[in-house]
């Protein structure tokens, strides 16, 4: 995600976690009902999430 959007890599209190899914064979992840990205941020930081969201997830 920082390649993408380097902002988000400067952010000090930035938690991503693991998005849960089903590995397939080619090396992708095949996504499930329960899948969810998450990202943890303080309340002021919305505005910059909101802001790049559109580089950061494509589906």
């Amino acid at each position: 995600m920082s390649s993408i959007c380097p902002s988000l890599h400067e952010l000090k209190s930035i938690g991503i976690h693991p998005i849960a899914g089903i590995p397939t064979r080619n090396n992708l992840l095949e996504l499930t009902a329960q899948s969810r990205l998450k990202i943890r941020i303080y309340h002021q930081q919305i505005p910059l999430i909101y802001r790049e969201y559109p580089k950061l997830v494509t589906i």
